[in-house]
């Protein structure tokens, strides 16, 4: 291949280039399939999440190369729209990934988000939102799907089994 390549393959042995980004994001939002599991979307993972696990690595890998951005998130809406946003550290507060992509869900006019996930250490983990976050996720979008748990062994649960009572 001549291509270049950047960064590791993700786990479908994909390569990123800072252009491949867009197509594996756009397959990711167009990828189909048939919901398994429970309502809630229960524990089973759908092709379209394996998909959005994938797209926020990309992200990870090709936007968190310093102090200041170390997670990225990536939101898939029900008509299959993904939008994503990293992390900002900075001395005087920051902002979590999942706020950013929330914003910038809002300012693309997408109001209702069906998955979400948070990766990092440049896409080899998977990251719980925080607890401020989970409470906005809930608010904002109480059918919101997370996934969460080892990165090769992910799960789905709803975002309100993530509020501690």
């Amino acid at each position: 291949m001549s291509s270049p390549r950047i960064g590791s393959p993700l786990p479908a042995r994909l390569w990123v280039t800072p252009a491949g980004l867009g197509a594996l994001v756009r397959r990711a939002a167009v990828y189909r399939c048939s919901p398994t599991g429970s309502e809630h979307g229960g524990t089973t993972m759908r092709d379209t999440d394996r998909a959005l696990v994938q797209a926020a690595s990309a992200v990870a890998k090709l936007r968190c190369r310093s102090a200041a951005h170390t997670l990225a998130t990536a939101a898939r809406t029900a008509e299959g729209r993904v939008v994503s946003g990293v992390n900002v550290v900075h001395d005087s507060g920051g902002a979590c990934a999942e706020v950013i992509a929330v914003g910038t869900a809002a300012t693309q006019g997408v109001h209702d988000l069906e998955t979400i996930v948070t990766v990092g250490d440049r896409g080899r983990s998977l990251v719980t939102p925080c607890g401020p976050c989970r409470r906005l996720l809930a608010e904002l979008f109480p059918e919101l799907r997370v996934i969460v748990g080892p990165v090769d062994d992910p799960r789905v649960v709803p975002v309100t089994g993530l509020l501690e009572p």
